[in-house]
């Protein structure tokens, strides 16, 4: 009888987490044709560098935002103490909406198939007027995650060479 209760719960606890992450998807989907194209048009062109420019910042900030999003979720424990993991919790709230913010501005500027590009995707900040203005702003976007997932890696390496078997070395005087 307690099995089955227990699972009842884990159930209804699966399904509340389903139901939120469509939620979030859905939210995702409208957020990018509300704000999307509102993003490109106001900032890009401004941007030092233009769109090409825009685009290579939030490439190189993308894998940082996730990574401190998955940091600071990594140091939750809710049994050893519940003030401090609601702390990181909400530092990983925080990463996780720069994430989606720059993932925001990137599927904004996917260009969609032919058959469904309408008359707002040439509008100033569309998808389309992104790759007219900006023909290889996809490549800058691609090279520059890269690149700065390169650098979070060498980041990460360095600092754990640095801390040694034995933990952090020792402060100099």
């Amino acid at each position: 009888m307690r099995g089955s209760r227990g699972s009842k719960r884990e159930t209804v606890l699966g399904c509340a987490v389903a139901l939120a992450v469509a939620a979030l998807l859905i939210g995702f989907a409208v957020a990018d044709r509300a704000w999307g194209p509102d993003i490109w048009r106001g900032t890009a062109p401004g941007w030092p560098g233009g769109g090409y420019g825009f685009a290579a910042t939030v490439g190189v900030l993308l894998p940082w935002a996730a990574a401190a999003a998955l940091t600071s979720l990594s140091r939750v424990n809710w049994r050893r103490n519940k003030a401090r993991s609601l702390g990181w919790s909400a530092s990983a709230l925080a990463g996780a909406a720069l994430s989606a913010l720059l993932l925001l501005v990137v599927f904004a500027s996917f260009k969609p198939k032919k058959r469904h590009r309408g008359y707002d995707c040439y509008h100033e900040g569309g998808a389309c007027w992104v790759h007219t203005q900006y023909p290889y702003v996809w490549a800058v976007g691609l090279a520059a995650t890269v690149t700065g997932t390169a650098l979070l890696v060498g980041t990460l390496v360095a600092y754990f060479r640095r801390q040694g078997p034995n933990g952090p070395p020792p402060p100099t005087t």
